[in-house]
C-alpha cells in the first residue's frame, strides 16, 4: 500500500499503533504477508517535514486463510456391528473455525471437527457425504462414501410349519444360529405364542391348550447384532376324542348266563341224489353210441368182384 503525497517532501513518516507482524511500513507504504489474523482496525499515518504534518487513517483487517481439507481416503466399507471407523481429515491452510457435514451418519457413527468415528449399529447402502470447514478466509470441502453391510450370521428354525395336538406336550423347538453368545442376542416374539406354549431365548416349547388355525408368529434376534427377523407358523389341532361304546343291557342281563346255541343236526345222506344224475348220463351216453354205430352201417356198400359175375 503506498500513500499518495500530493504536497512537499516527507521528511520522516510515523505510524500508530504498529501494524501486525509479518507488514512493514517505510516511507509511506506497507508491504509485506500478514502472520497473524486481526479484526478491523485503524491505523494513523503521518508525513512529517519542516513546514509542519499531515495524517491519514487507514483500516486493515487480516482474515484467516481458507482451509483446504482433503481426506487421505474416500471409500469405507464397514460390517455393521462388528468394524470400527476412525478418519481425520488433513488440513492446509487456515484453520477451521466451524465443520459441518451432511447427510446424518448412521447410529453409532459421530462427527467432530472434520473427525468421523464410532461403530455402526445399522445397514447403510452407499452414501455420499460432504464435509465443509469453515473460516474467516472462505469454506474448504470434502467427500466421502460410506457403506455399512450386514454382517454375516444366520438364524432359523430347522422347521418353519408346526401343527401340534392341544393338550399334547411339544418337543422343544430351538433355533439353529450362527453367531457367538458374546454377542448377547435378546430373543423376542410376536404376537404372543398360544396359551401353554413357551417363549425362552428363542426356544418354544409347552404343552398347546387350545386349538387355532394356521398362524405365522415373527420372532426377532436383537442385541450386540443387526435385529434380525425370521417367522415360524404354528396351527393346534383339537385333542382327539376316542369313541366309547357303551353296554346297553342291564345288570340282570349281564350277569346272566350266555343262551346255548344249538346247531341243527346233518341229514342223512340221501344216495339217490348222486346215483340218479349218473345213471341218467350213462343211459344218455350209451344212446348215443348205439346210435352213431347204426348209422355207420348204413352207410356201408358190398360190390361184387370179377369172380363172383364168371360164376
Amino acid at each position: 500500500l503506498t500513500l499518495n503525497n500530493t504536497g512537499g517532501m516527507a521528511a520522516t513518516w510515523e505510524v500508530s499503533p504498529n501494524l501486525p507482524a509479518g507488514l512493514i511500513f517505510g516511507n509511506g507504504t506497507i508491504t509485506g504477508v500478514p502472520s497473524v489474523n486481526a479484526s478491523l482496525e485503524s491505523y494513523t499515518i503521518w508525513a512529517n517535514n519542516t513546514g509542519g504534518s499531515d495524517s491519514i487513517i487507514v483500516y486493515i483487517k487480516i482474515f484467516e486463510p481458507a482451509a483446504n481439507i482433503s481426506y487421505r481416503t474416500t471409500d469405507f466399507t464397514l460390517i455393521n456391528g462388528e468394524d470400527t471407523i476412525y478418519i481425520s481429515p488433513d488440513i492446509l491452510g487456515g484453520n477451521p473455525e466451524t465443520w459441518e457435514f451432511e447427510p446424518e451418519l448412521p447410529a453409532g457413527v459421530t462427527f467432530s471437527n472434520g473427525v468421523i468415528s464410532g461403530m455402526p449399529t445399522e445397514n447403510l447402502t452407499t452414501t455420499t457425504y460432504t464435509v465443509w470447514a469453515n473460516n474467516s478466509g472462505g469454506t474448504s470441502f470434502a467427500f466421502i462414501n460410506l457403506t455399512v453391510d450386514q454382517p454375516f450370521y444366520v438364524v432359523r428354525y430347522p422347521v418353519t410349519i408346526l401343527v401340534l395336538n392341544a393338550s399334547e406336550n411339544m418337543p422343544v423347538l430351538a433355533p439353529v444360529y450362527y453367531f457367538d453368545e458374546s454377542s448377547k442376542p435378546v430373543w423376542s416374539v410376536s404376537p404372543e405364542l398360544p396359551d401353554g406354549l413357551i417363549f425362552d431365548n428363542g426356544n418354544i416349547s409347552g404343552i398347546p391348550t387350545e386349538p387355532q388355525s394356521l398362524t405365522m408368529y415373527n420372532v426377532t434376534v436383537t442385541g450386540d447384532l443387526v435385529p434380525y427377523t425370521f417367522i415360524v407358523m404354528i396351527e393346534i389341532l383339537d385333542t382327539y376324542v376316542e369313541p366309547v361304546i357303551e353296554d346297553q343291557r342291564n345288570q340282570t342281563q349281564i350277569e346272566a348266563e350266555p343262551p346255548e346255541t344249538i346247531f341243527p343236526e346233518p341229514e342223512e345222506e340221501n344216495i339217490a341224489y348222486w346215483l340218479c344224475p349218473l345213471l341218467l348220463i350213462i343211459l344218455l351216453w350209451l344212446t348215443a353210441m348205439l346210435y352213431n354205430a347204426k348209422n355207420r352201417n348204413d352207410d356201408v356198400e358190398i360190390t361184387e368182384g370179377p369172380e363172383n359175375e364168371d360164376k
